[in-house]
């Protein structure tokens, strides 16, 4: 089954690439998105079940190293040459993440500015319910240098995925995501802007990319992807010092997120 998956996948891949090499007519008469999130909320997955679909192009993580490493880049050339630029009249959407994180960054920071004065561009924002598993996971990923997983043979056990986690940090930490989001959905209060759970698109795979599908104006296909969830287990087993930061949290908005 995940053979055939994997073929029809790269069909469709390839299939778009070779239009894209092939097409003299090219057009910006799209669909520009933005999947907007944290790190770790989900976004690889969602990127993937895009990029099955035959008339979307999802540019993944195309930014981050252009965000962090800028030399003199403009957010207009950035955005209009190189992310939104022509593309062959079979792409009806196109598409990029933007992490939270990037308002960090000078041209970071001037991107979303750009991006939020653009009406024209959709917003699909990715959200944990749970942040305190947002941030776990991203520690666990940045300890093993292991951010996903297509393999179940690829799989780490548990005692080498579990963190350390200062009570300290924790809140730092998950005050520092709140106020990114915050500031940048503020910029985006005036577009079209679809809500995402992680845990939607994990346990209702079908019907909530039904609803991006049709968010995005593309006919909705069956979507498919091979990421595989990589710690599923109670966070009483992925962090060191559980004990800890549950106390640390008890009297926070975050306590109820200790279960999840």
């Amino acid at each position: 089954m995940r053979a055939t998956t994997y073929i029809r996948i790269l069909k469709v891949l390839y299939y778009k690439h070779l239009l894209e090499s092939l097409s003299i007519e090219k057009t910006r008469k799209y669909t520009p998105f933005i999947i907007l999130c944290h790190p770790r909320s989900g976004s690889t997955l969602l990127h993937t079940y895009l990029n099955s679909h035959p008339n979307i192009l999802s540019l993944g993580e195309y930014l981050g190293n252009k965000v962090r490493n800028s030399n003199e880049t403009k957010a207009a050339e950035l955005v209009d040459k190189k992310l939104f630029k022509l593309y062959s009249r079979n792409i009806q959407a196109v598409g990029v993440k933007f992490f939270f994180q990037y308002t960090a960054y000078p041209l970071g920071k001037d991107m979303i500015s750009l991006l939020a004065s653009r009406q024209s561009v959709l917003v699909v924002y990715l959200y944990r319910e749970n942040l305190l598993r947002n941030l776990v996971s991203l520690k666990i990923a940045e300890n093993t240098g292991q951010y996903t997983m297509w393999k179940k043979g690829q799989k780490m056990k548990v005692e080498k995925r579990k963190i350390y986690l200062s009570a300290e940090e924790c809140k730092t930490q998950l005050m520092s995501m709140d106020e990114h989001s915050h500031y940048c959905r503020k910029l985006f209060k005036n577009h079209d802007l679809l809500p995402i759970s992680y845990e939607s698109l994990v346990s209702h795979p079908t019907t909530t990319l039904t609803r991006v599908q049709k968010f995005l104006k593309v006919k909705p296909y069956k979507l498919q992807s091979l990421l595989i969830r990589q710690n599923p287990e109670p966070l009483t087993k992925l962090i060191l010092n559980y004990n800890e930061i549950k106390q640390a949290l008890a009297s926070t908005k975050w306590a109820k997120m200790l279960e999840g």
